[in-house]
């Protein structure tokens, strides 16, 4: 895991220990939302493991209001943009999410 990591470091991402050491953070990349309204705060990342091995998930935060949209309340914090990486080893994850991370294939599942 501590490769892994420092894979991500080296990429850019900063760890707090404070949070556990599985979660980072990066400056948000620009990101297209359309007619609507998107103001980005920073990209998390979060390493974590699973039943088949580690995953490595990353999104986007921050706040979004539909086109036109100006009423009171009408800005809701948001998560948008989804990168993700898995593998039966972290290392192995956090490869294959750095590769999506650096061609900015977002995931698209519904």
């Amino acid at each position: 895991m501590k490769n892994a990591i420092a894979l991500l470091t080296a990429a850019g991402f900063h760890f707090n220990p404070e949070h556990g050491g599985a979660f980072g953070t990066i400056a948000p990349e620009p990101f297209n939302v359309g007619k609507d309204h998107f103001f980005p705060h920073f990209r998390g990342v979060y390493i974590g493991k699973s039943v088949g091995g580690f995953y490595v998930t990353s999104h986007i935060v921050g706040d979004f209001r539909r086109y036109r949209q100006r009423v009171y309340n009408t800005q809701h914090n948001a998560s948008l943009a989804n990168i993700f990486g898995g593998g039966k080893t972290a290392l192995e994850a956090v490869k294959i999410f750095l590769a999506n991370f650096k061609s900015k294939t977002y995931n698209r599942a519904t």
